[in-house]
């Protein structure tokens, strides 16, 4: 999988879920056949447009991802290109801080990626690392859009009182489980052990490169005072 294919699919993903959201519904309460085609051409799509819509709309998605990512996965990234800076560079404590903060570390990713590109073995990692990057948001997908929508389902349930409706919000919030806590757990794990090799084969074949790119930001930053931590004034009165 490329990165055009990734950022392909993680687009379709919430439209796939919500139109599998209320397809089996439809199928269940409608009983024509002719109405069943015409629903499933025409309902479901403009549904799924709809919720999926507003998913993406909002970032739904972006904002669960951005939590998975700093708290489990940017950890991991953040300490093994820290350890990477020179060591005659003697980098302080505090300039470790400036550094680890996202406006500024992004700076050190941006070189990890060109580093990724220099070396054919990161680059043939690439495809995997993307693929499960897909089964990862994807999964987060499923259990905010299936959970919601259970909870709409039983919703509906106490309101019309279709055990029809309780059924499927029962199911739905059993995905929404299945998805957050199997489901996540595995593709989190996944992703970090491919960021750990990575991580371990830009060590081995790129270390120079790294170090001496590094070796530049830190320089550049120290000549325009960007990596001093703020001072801190006592309170007045």
């Amino acid at each position: 999988m490329t990165y055009a294919d990734l950022t392909k699919w993680r687009l379709m993903a919430p439209f796939a879920i919500a139109g599998a959201i209320f397809l089996p519904y439809l199928l269940v309460t409608i009983p024509k056949v002719a109405d069943i085609v015409a629903i499933n051409q025409l309902v479901v799509p403009l549904i799924a447009l709809l919720i999926a819509g507003v998913y993406v709309g909002l970032d739904v998605r972006g904002s669960f991802w951005k939590r998975e990512i700093r708290t489990h996965v940017g950890p991991q990234i953040r300490t093994a290109l820290l350890a990477l800076l020179p060591v005659d560079l003697e980098v302080s404590d505090d300039e470790r801080t400036v550094l680890s903060r996202d406006d500024v570390f992004k700076d050190l990713t941006g070189v990890f990626w060109e580093a990724v590109d220099r070396d054919p073995m990161l680059v043939a990692q690439k495809p995997y690392f993307y693929s499960n990057g897909f089964v990862y948001s994807t999964a987060i997908d499923v259990y905010v859009l299936m959970g919601v929508s259970g909870l709409a389902f039983l919703a509906a349930f106490l309101v019309f009182g279709r055990s029809l409706l309780a059924v499927m919000g029962g199911a739905y919030l059993a995905i929404a489980v299945v998805s957050k806590w199997l489901v996540v757990p595995r593709a989190r794990a996944r992703h970090l052990a491919l960021s750990r090799e990575q991580l371990d084969l830009l060590s081995r074949n790129q270390r120079e490169f790294v170090q001496q790119r590094f070796r530049e930001i830190v320089i550049a930053r120290r000549q325009a005072g960007a990596l001093s931590m703020p001072a801190v004034h006592p309170p007045i009165g």
